[in-house]
């Protein structure tokens, strides 16, 4: 039985007991995520509660969320003792952009039910720390700890700088972009094509800058665009149309920008948690 998981290292834990008695009880503690344990040396007993109160468990405590995302705990709860009352549920102090809503708010010892952890895009990457509780009718409260990995995926600082918008005669050009501060790198492309079928390069870097050193063909228009990675989650993708020579404001208007919002899924262990992607367009053209 798992009595409690991702508990500080300091040496000691404050945990529930079960409704399991026995005169034959050690404790294991292992390392989270490595293969190192202890058992206890010494055998104990366990005896039946004497007081009414309840107990329950959590079947996680951990998770990582690409954002926006949903945390839900499941909780299963038991009586100790002949407890016929209810648990009560509740949360410490929360970050802004986080809210705390349970399927149910009161149980009835025995029952079960389910509790959400709402995370907006506003919260900053980062690994939280969320303690909920339970308070029986006698006041006894129980405590459990939840602990998420959160990957923020609003870019909506990013913005890029250069090329402008209808800049000429730029045969070795240096694109810039200002930082995004979820952002651990940047991939830039490059086409002839608007549509960017066909792409000229694609580079991907951790600078806001970036110089190509390759002289580009002076007959021709040419688009580029930006995309903010981190990690392995592909946040905003931000593509600035940038026509190189005037002949382009004929077909176009010269400050075409487009800005996509996509909602993308880590490339390894969070798809589940994001998809279906949603994708937001939004377009501004000058009068």
């Amino acid at each position: 039985t798992l009595l409690e998981g991702r508990v500080p290292n300091n040496g000691s834990a404050f945990i529930q007991l079960p409704d399991i008695t026995g005169a034959d009880a050690r404790i294991l503690i292992k390392a989270q995520d490595n293969v190192f344990f202890d058992i206890s040396n010494f055998r104990f007993t366990v005896n039946q509660a004497t007081e009414p109160t309840a107990y329950f468990t959590a079947n996680k405590y951990y998770e990582k969320l690409c954002l926006p995302a949903t945390s839900t705990v499941a909780i299963t709860s038991d009586a100790l003792a002949g407890y016929s009352g209810e648990l009560k549920f509740g949360v410490t102090q929360l970050p802004d952009g986080v809210n705390f809503a349970p399927e149910k708010e009161k149980i009835t010892a025995g029952d079960n039910t389910e509790l959400n952890f709402q995370i907006s895009n506003s919260v900053p990457s980062g690994i939280y720390s969320f303690v909920y509780y339970a308070v029986t009718d006698n006041n006894d409260t129980l405590w459990k700890k939840l602990d998420l990995e959160m990957t923020s995926t609003d870019f909506s600082s990013l913005q890029a700088l250069t090329p402008v918008n209808g800049e000429m005669d730029a045969e070795l050009p240096t694109f810039t972009w200002n930082k995004s501060v979820n952002a651990t790198s940047y991939i830039i492309e490059v086409s002839k094509d608007p549509t960017f079928t066909t792409i000229e390069f694609s580079e991907e870097t951790s600078d806001t800058f970036y110089r190509h050193f390759k002289t580009f063909d002076k007959k021709s228009v040419y688009f580029w665009r930006l995309k903010a990675v981190v990690g392995e989650v592909t946040g905003l993708n931000l593509r600035v149309l940038v026509p190189w020579w005037q002949i382009v404001k004929i077909i176009m208007p010269p400050a075409c920008l487009s800005i996509f919002l996509l909602q993308a899924c880590p490339r390894s262990n969070l798809r589940s948690m994001c998809l279906p992607a949603k994708i937001f367009l939004m377009s501004m053209f000058p009068n």
